[in-house]
């Protein structure tokens, strides 16, 4: 039996065309070869996620260089950059993204409004 006598087979006991066929045949290995492909992928990536605690010390002590004096590790609550508008408490996410050679401390939300920066609404 040949592909032609096989789809005249199949067309006359479902009734579709030719075209409609040959769609649906299209569809169903375009969707199996990408989830062989999706399979064929994965294979390789059945590493173990490890997450380890960072225990890197901060020196909180060390001069900036933004002409504000030094200020003891007690008294730096909220940072900033001197690049920015925006102010972050030590937990925010944002704080931990600005670079040492850029951040500016503040002991209050006062001293940070004061010189102008705004708290992060990100933060909470």
């Amino acid at each position: 039996m040949s592909i032609p006598n096989l789809l005249n087979k199949i067309k006359s006991k479902i009734s579709i065309d030719n075209k409609t066929l040959l769609m649906i045949a299209v569809i169903v290995l375009v969707g199996f070869s990408s989830f062989m492909l999706g399979r064929l992928t994965e294979e390789g990536e059945n590493d173990p996620i490890l997450i380890e605690n960072n225990t890197e010390k901060i020196d909180y002590n060390q001069e900036k260089s933004y002409n504000e004096k030094s200020l003891k590790s007690t008294d730096k609550m909220f940072v900033a950059s001197k690049n920015g508008t925006k102010y972050y408490s030590l937990g925010c996410s944002g704080a931990s993204r600005i670079k040492p050679e850029n951040q500016v401390w503040f002991k209050d939300r006062e001293d940070a409004e004061k010189s102008g920066f705004t708290f992060s609404s990100t933060c909470k």
